[in-house]
């Protein structure tokens, strides 16, 4: 992946993260946009590696459950692992 490819995938896991997966529930708060910053790096991370959106999925329930100590939907992290999955084959597609 391209470093530019790699900065879109960066700028989409950040998005995703605050407007569709957002545990707190802070999306139509503007002083919290950087909330879900801290795990931007970490889910990129598994992304650029998994081979599957379980791995991203299974990722997202740890953050919240034994980070943030959050009961949450392992439906929504499930439906989150699959779309950034989704962003990162479209973004390696785009050459």
């Amino acid at each position: 992946m391209s470093n530019t490819q790699n900065s879109e995938l960066e700028r989409r896991v950040d998005e995703v993260l605050f407007y569709i997966w957002d545990p707190f529930g802070f999306k139509g708060e503007p002083f919290a946009r950087t909330e879900y910053r801290n795990y931007v790096e970490e889910v990129l991370n598994c992304l650029q590696d998994a081979k599957s959106a379980n791995e991203l999925t299974a990722l997202l329930i740890d953050i919240v459950e034994n980070r943030m100590g959050l009961v949450f939907s392992p439906e929504k992290s499930q439906t989150v692992g699959k779309l950034l999955f989704r962003h990162k084959k479209t973004i390696e597609s785009e050459t």
